[in-house]
């Protein structure tokens, strides 16, 4: 995924650009929103970028007569790079999603070991994202499972 800070738009993970309806970039960490139009059950996604944390939260809201998911937050562990112009998520494999205050679940862990037995991952780039799960599953006990506090400290200055 790559954010175009100039355009506004993102490149999502299936290649197409959406155009963002909101963006801010505050501590280190950016937020952004955008219309979820090529999702079936998604309305509207929001996503805060987390580079000290190696993270990308996201919060869904979806389209009217839609069940929400059972979790309120996914959390993709990801390496993020960030210039002037641009910030790219490149995916890490491994998932987090949360029910707010109650409990995390990480997801995919299968998906990281066979991603680094096939070389389609680097070592360090595994070894950053198992430091980086460290780091957020710590948080989240901390924040006792709450992703909107997680948000306080890791992006302070950004819409919750």
């Amino acid at each position: 995924m790559r954010i175009d800070l100039v355009r506004r738009e993102v490149n999502g993970r299936d290649g197409v650009l959406y155009p963002i309806d909101r963006i801010e970039i505050a501590n280190g960490a950016m937020y952004f929103s955008r219309v979820g139009a090529q999702h079936p059950a998604i309305a509207y996604q929001e996503r805060w970028l987390l580079p000290a944390l190696g993270c990308v939260v996201i919060r869904w809201t979806m389209r009217e007569g839609r069940a929400p998911f059972n979790y309120g937050w996914y959390i993709d562990l990801d390496g993020i790079e960030m210039s002037d112009e641009h910030w790219t998520v490149t995916d890490r494999y491994l998932d987090v999603i949360v029910r707010e205050g109650v409990a995390y679940e990480v997801l995919d862990a299968d998906e990281l070991a066979e991603a680094i037995e096939a070389n389609a991952v680097a070592l360090p780039d595994a070894l950053a994202t198992l430091r980086s799960l460290d780091v957020l599953c710590d948080a989240l006990r901390r924040h006792r499972n709450s992703v909107t506090a997680l948000l306080g400290e890791f992006a302070p200055g950004l819409p919750v």
